[in-house]
């Protein structure tokens, strides 16, 4: 299990959104359970921490979970109530096993124990409370869980304006599912986009770390979103990616 601290560059940290800080790990091969970001902000030094105190931070099925939770609150309602069966289906699993409801447990403790904490002053979970119930929790409602106020007021916007749910369930690659909402917000309703390629990489903690290859997972979480008509086209010259929208 890794502690990872890394100086990441001061403009493109501010520029982010709650729901763009990179909690979510896209490769099973590095488990990761702290990460710190360093940056500056008006020569003040500045930090972003996410950890999880035994095990990995959360990875993108569990990232899955997190959006099939979202979608399924309503009228900003911070509790969700679900039967596993159903939440199985939203993700998209067909027939729900004991197995798949394992591992659905699994992603709801792995975002209940991650913690986002900026500069001391603000820190959060995702969820703020999990309630199984002990009879009948595989087919009625009768499960809940509490989004923390924080981070749901923070997101629930952006969530609604930026995300699109149908699209997401199309997508097989784990970091066009992460950068699609960045990009759709980025672009502002136009049909280019300009931005520099380590932009991208500072989404995706596993990225920030690797020397080799990073460049064509971005390719091809990019010809991804093609096949799902989310762009058009892309281009990439002297690390500076065009897409046309």
């Amino acid at each position: 299990m890794k502690n990872i601290i890394i100086d990441i560059h001061d403009d493109i940290i501010n520029n982010f959104e709650i729901f763009e800080i990179p909690f979510i790990l896209t490769s099973p091969k590095q488990p990761i359970n702290f990460i710190k970001y360093l940056y500056e902000n008006n020569c003040q030094k500045q930090f972003i921490k996410i950890s999880r105190i035994q095990f990995s931070l959360p990875h993108i099925v569990d990232y899955n979970v997190l959006i099939s939770l979202l979608n399924l609150s309503l009228n900003n309602n911070l509790q969700v109530n679900f039967s596993f069966n159903d939440l199985a289906k939203i993700i998209g699993y067909k027939y729900p096993s004991g197995i798949i409801i394992h591992r659905i447990k699994y992603a709801i403790n792995a975002l209940l124990e991650t913690n986002i904490n900026i500069n001391d002053s603000i820190c959060f979970s995702i969820l703020s409370e999990v309630n199984y119930s002990l009879t009948n929790s595989t087919t009625k409602n009768l499960n809940h869980i509490i989004f923390n106020k924080y981070f749901y007021d923070s997101i629930n916007e952006y969530y609604k304006k930026y995300f699109n749910y149908e699209l997401y369930q199309q997508l097989n690659n784990g970091i066009a599912k992460r950068i699609f909402p960045f990009l759709n917000r980025k672009r502002n309703n136009n049909t280019k986009l300009t931005l520099p390629i380590e932009t991208l990489y500072n989404l995706i903690p596993h990225l920030i770390l690797e020397n080799k290859y990073k460049k064509e997972s971005i390719k091809r979480a990019l010809y991804a979103l093609i096949t799902v008509n989310f762009i058009q086209s892309f281009e990439i010259h002297n690390n500076i990616i065009e897409c046309v929208f």
